[in-house]
């Protein structure tokens, strides 16, 4: 008669620690895949919007897209509190997904005036309206990019490219205070559409070194 030999305790517990081992070297590793992922599918969320705004700025003189207001919008709209600046633009896209980063905070429907896209994307104030030879060298000024909110002033720009995690507020990114590592949405940088059409991705050091140059036409 064969006697069948089982498991000990301490075997099992070998091979359960050497599981959690594993999983906790390979856990960071999966997230960080993960995370190049949703990066890559924002960059090319933000490639689109460029794209958009360069067929706007040719339809329209040369000039960037202003910060639109929709007549038949509900809030006592004044321009400011909701960004207005994608309604040029989705004319040119016609996919309201676009204007939501995979790592931003989850929207509603993107097509409706309620919805403010809070910790998405973002529009330099400072380019709003003004004519394209009016920025003397817009491979280095900042248009569209991963924000924490939409707007700010026609002074400070847009709270770009230091977009945050918050679900709600904004700060302006031209202030040391907040150019924080933290403040950055994918790997320690963010994704970054440049005023004559490119995108590139930027890591915090970049982004804070170049601060407020990036975002002053």
């Amino acid at each position: 008669m064969k006697c069948r030999r089982a498991f000990t305790l301490i075997e099992l517990l070998v091979v359960i620690a050497i599981i959690a081992i594993l999983a906790a070297i390979l856990f960071p590793v999966f997230a960080k895949a993960r995370e190049k992922a949703r990066t890559s599918s924002c960059s090319s969320n933000v490639k689109q919007l460029m794209t958009a705004e360069m067929m706007y700025v040719q339809d329209y003189d040369e000039t960037f897209s202003p910060n639109y207001v929709d007549p038949g919008a509900v809030l006592g709209a004044n321009g400011t509190n909701i960004n207005w600046w994608r309604f040029p633009l989705a004319p040119y896209i016609k996919n309201w997904q676009i204007f939501n980063c995979p790592s931003g905070r989850p929207q509603d429907n993107a097509a409706s005036p309620a919805t403010q896209l809070i910790a998405n994307y973002g529009y330099n104030g400072q380019l709003m309206g003004k004519a394209m030879a009016q920025v003397q060298s817009p491979a280095s000024v900042i248009c569209i990019a991963d924000s924490l909110h939409w707007y700010a002033d026609l002074y400070t720009g847009m709270v770009i490219p230091f977009a945050g995690k918050a679900a709600t507020g904004w700060f302006d990114a031209s202030q040391a205070a907040n150019q924080l590592e933290s403040n950055t949405r994918h790997q320690s940088g963010s994704n970054c559409g440049f005023a004559d059409g490119h995108v590139k991705w930027l890591q915090f050091s970049a982004l804070k070194g170049g601060m407020p140059a990036y975002i002053t036409p």
